[in-house]
Order: C-alpha cells, then structure tokens, then sequence
C-alpha cells in the first residue's frame, strides 16, 4: 500500500486501520 495517495492531508481522510490517505468525494 503507498500512503503517497494523497498530497494534501486536507482533503484526504486518514485511515489509522489502512495506515493510508484516502480521497475525499
């Protein structure tokens, strides 16, 4: 899994679960 999906933190929501960002829609 790379957790460089998203660049901007703010629009992402972060998945401690995932250790991931995810895209907001």
């Amino acid at each position: 899994m790379s957790s460089n999906i998203c660049k901007i933190k703010t629009m992402c929501y972060y998945f401690e679960h995932f250790n991931t960002y995810f895209p907001l829609f």
